[in-house]
């Protein structure tokens, strides 16, 4: 039941931001809609093998974990994707999957 909760609380949380980035991403470079849902199910299978036990100091590194892969891919990969988003967006999944996992 906590993965389920873990999972809604995500989603909730994130779809405001995902959906007030979207333009400022798509000016950037437009983006695989893919990876949101490859980071939720993460978080919960993070959270599953963690058996209920989970901390906010571990749910913010899976978010920084999991964002900043994601981000610095793009920044290395691609000229037209700014530091600045990259690290904008770092903190928002930090800071995402800190609140989302320390709810439990």
């Amino acid at each position: 039941m906590d993965v389920v909760a873990t999972g809604v609380l995500l989603a909730v949380l994130d779809t405001p931001y995902l959906l007030a980035s979207k333009r400022l991403h798509a000016r950037v470079l437009p983006l695989d809609a893919s990876w949101p849902r490859l980071l939720l199910g993460g978080a919960v299978v993070y959270t599953a093998l963690a058996v209920g036990i989970v901390y906010t100091r571990r749910g913010a590194l899976l978010g920084f974990v999991a964002y900043a892969t994601y981000n610095g891919t793009l920044f290395a990969t691609n000229a037209k994707y700014p530091l600045w988003l990259a690290a904008l967006d770092t903190a928002w999944g930090t800071a995402l999957c800190a609140v989302a996992l320390a709810c439990l």
